[in-house]
């Protein structure tokens, strides 16, 4: 109940709610289970659109067991890659910033902006049957807000190595 609580107030704040993350220290069995859960919400979402675009198929099963393979397990190691890829990409370009640092602002930025994906997903159901290219626009609405919340978070991150330098 505390991460969904946690996960709603941090609209309110998306750097303060970072920086709160930060200072709690979690594990890395805890951020693991924000991977993971954010593999399980990903796929939660997915369902309602992937059975109305096989809507022929009579047998839903491999379907939706490949999109709950993809996303819990791995989906993780994607978002596992990625954190190592930007983290890096700051390295390059000059800031040192922590790698378990990098992970947890991927993994709660993945959070925070679930319900995007799910408001996206209930945005696509009916423009599927439109068709059109509005479809579309609001897939890259939903990930053009996922990159601007994790533009925060990684802000955080790395000012926050600034100020403890």
């Amino acid at each position: 109940m505390r991460l969904i609580l946690d996960m709603i107030n941090a609209w309110g704040g998306l750097r303060a709610s970072m920086s709160r993350q930060i200072a709690a220290n979690p594990r890395e069995a805890k951020l693991l289970a924000y991977a993971m859960l954010a593999g399980v919400l990903g796929f939660v979402a997915r369902v309602p659109g992937a059975l109305l675009q096989d809507r022929q198929s009579d047998d839903f099963a491999p379907i939706l067991w490949s999109l709950f393979v993809s996303g819990v397990f791995f989906a993780p190691l994607f978002f596992y890659l990625i954190a190592a890829l930007s983290a890096l990409a700051l390295r390059f370009f000059g800031r040192k910033v922590a790698y378990r640092d990098m992970r947890l602002a991927l993994f709660w930025a993945l959070l925070v902006s679930t319900p995007i994906l799910f408001a996206t997903t209930l945005a696509a159901l009916p423009l599927a049957q439109a068709g059109g290219g509005i479809l579309q626009v609001v897939r890259i609405a939903g990930l053009l807000f996922f990159a601007y919340v994790w533009w925060c978070m990684v802000t955080v991150v790395v000012a926050r190595k600034y100020q403890s330098d």
